[in-house]
């Protein structure tokens, strides 16, 4: 196809090139690695495709005893994964075939040559797992030593190995110091076999020397025996544990509640003494004149109050002195004082009209 542009300047054209896509095709399949129930395949695409990118492999098994590709069994790969095939039976014979698939379809399966799964045994070696989830093998790094942050332990950690046709029980962890002298290495001080939960793919090892190099061995065990050892040589770091800073405290909701019902309470209170102070309004201007009002009613019971006479007896005076009447007084008639004495009480004193006080703290 040719593409042509044209304006008022000139013309130019684009030539366009299609070629038919078709699927892809598999050159080859070996088996690469392989236990009791799992095998790891290594898959080679035709080196002459070039059509669209291959996204998957697809891949057919069956034991030897079924005739049928119908019912075989189907596994899937994205295309770059590792290529395992797990829960297989072992000692059993298995025949397999793979296909490649693009966006036009899925290719012819190629038959691969059968395979005898190994009979059950001991579990497969763990991998120990270093920094960035890497997996570390001692046999190609014999002289490797991996830097530990910390300066008292040591976190091992590892991926699960093939329990070869017989479920993993525990785990076992085992360390020794170690040093090289001449050019070999020398282990001592080798601690027992510490046995770790199935459950758990990590061990933290405690109670470590600084600057000490450390040999860790693992081994997973199931009913037959143990595996191979896995091993890992660590260095700990010089002086004090690296500082970890801690993260702040994040504020709990009862604080913040509890903050925002003291605030409310302050402002209202503020509002308060500012209307007490402007319009004499709010609860403390209620509460004054409450207060105000009662002493105001005392004042007046107590300035509206009349005692009655008192009698001379109450009053604390001397009894009279009868006398002997003489001559001239039997011949006048007695005078009798008919002045009536009006007394108050204010609470301290008892006054008499005229002013005069007659008592001093009388109980009138």
């Amino acid at each position: 196809y040719i593409c042509v542009a044209i304006n008022k300047h000139g013309v130019n054209e684009l030539p366009l090139t299609l070629h038919h896509a078709t699927v892809p095709e598999v050159a080859q399949m070996t088996v690469e690695s392989i236990t009791a129930t799992t095998i790891k395949f290594s898959i080679i695409p035709k080196g002459s495709f070039e059509g669209l990118p291959i996204r998957s492999y697809t891949i057919q098994y069956k034991p030897k005893d079924e005739f049928d590709w119908s019912f075989a069994r189907n596994h899937t790969w994205s295309f770059g994964a590792p290529y395992y095939l797990e829960n297989l039976v072992p000692e059993e014979t298995y025949h397999f075939r793979v296909a490649a698939t693009n966006d036009v379809g899925t290719g012819h399966f190629l038959n691969v040559q059968s395979q005898t799964m190994p009979r059950r045994s001991v579990p497969a070696e763990p991998k120990i797992l270093v920094s960035a989830h890497k997996e570390y093998n001692m046999s190609d790094r014999e002289d490797m030593v991996i830097p530990s942050p910390y300066a008292d332990h040591f976190e091992l950690r590892w991926n699960v190995p093939s329990d070869n046709g017989e479920p993993i029980l525990h785990y076992l962890v085992r360390y020794c110091v170690t040093e090289k002298i001449s050019g070999r290495w020398h282990d001592k001080d080798c601690s027992e076999q510490i046995q770790q939960s199935v459950q758990y793919t990590s061990y933290q090892l405690d109670s470590l020397r600084p600057d000490t190099v450390y040999k860790v061995e693992l081994r997973a065990h199931n009913s037959i025996g143990d595996s191979s050892p896995a091993q890992i040589r660590v260095r700990t770091a010089r002086g004090e544990d690296p500082i970890v800073p801690m993260q702040k405290a994040g504020i709990s909701s009862g604080l913040i509640i509890g903050i925002v019902v003291a605030v409310i309470i302050l402002v209202l209170i503020l509002l308060d003494i500012t209307c007490f102070f402007v319009n004499r309004l709010g609860v403390i201007a209620l509460c004054c004149g409450n207060s105000a009002k009662q002493n105001a009613e005392d004042d007046a019971k107590l300035s509206s109050y009349k005692a009655a006479p008192a009698h001379p007896s109450s009053l604390n005076l001397p009894q009279p002195i009868k006398l002997a009447p003489s001559l001239t007084e039997e011949h006048e008639p007695l005078k009798q004082d008919e002045k009536q004495i009006s007394v108050e009480f204010d609470g301290r004193h008892v006054y008499s009209k005229t002013g005069e006080i007659i008592g001093k703290h009388s109980a009138v």
